[in-house]
């Protein structure tokens, strides 16, 4: 049990690459927020990956052994179950495959603090680019009445549109997004017909229709590993 209760539990999925995941420890660790407890979800039984993992975080955050038939909800799941466990406010879910920047965090947590009735928030994602990124890859998900889902400002500069501002969405990918506690409580868990195209679809409608919002905040960024995606 931790002797202290961290703001945000942080769930980075561990993907067969050892370097990226310990590059992504990293990375969180010149974030302006620190209040931190760092899980990483080790898929399957792969046990010189587990012991590398172990030893490379250095007690910097924890590994925790998942069925690797586990779905991304499952995996989610767990990361949820770490935040009620340990009493943090907020779930945030990261992946070795994006970038953050240093204030990425610190700004989607500003938001959620500001809007209580905000049940996740999640970042502006930028498509790679040299000496930076312009290209939008999605500023959240509209969902059509058919349930398509079309990512907001993809393929656009972010220099060709207005200021960067939090807007309400149907949904958000829930790679990068920050979650509230309270509100995964009040929602109910994560499913796997929840993801559309990348999308939290499901859950997001759920907790709309519980009286929460769904919003991005376009100053909060990180960046796509490839354009492949």
């Amino acid at each position: 049990m931790l002797s202290f209760v961290p703001r945000t539990v942080v769930s980075l999925t561990h993907s067969r690459d050892v370097a990226a995941t310990l590059r992504s420890v990293r990375a969180l660790e010149l974030s302006t927020d620190l209040d931190l407890d760092i899980i990483v979800l080790h898929q399957g039984d792969h046990g010189n990956e587990h012991a590398a993992l172990v030893n490379g975080l250095q007690g910097r955050g924890s590994v925790q052994q998942v069925d690797a038939g586990a779905t991304d909800a499952d995996l989610a799941n767990v990361a949820v179950a770490r935040a009620v466990d340990v009493g943090s406010r907020f779930v945030w879910f990261l992946s070795p495959s994006i970038t953050i920047e240093t204030w990425t965090l610190g700004r989607l947590i500003r938001y959620a603090k500001t809007v209580p009735e905000c049940a996740v928030v999640g970042p502006r994602i930028m498509q790679p680019g040299q000496p930076e990124p312009i290209i939008i890859w999605s500023d959240g998900g509209v969902v059509s009445p058919s349930g398509n889902v079309t990512r907001q400002s993809a393929g656009r500069s972010r220099h060709k549109l207005a200021k960067a501002r939090p807007v309400d969405m149907d949904a958000v990918e829930r790679v990068g997004a920050l979650y509230r506690t309270v509100a995964l409580e009040a929602v109910g868990p994560f499913d796997f017909s929840d993801d559309v195209d990348g999308h939290d679809v499901g859950w997001c409608d759920r907790a709309r229709k519980a009286g929460w919002r769904t919003v991005v905040q376009q100053r909060a960024r990180l960046t796509l590993e490839s354009s492949d995606v």
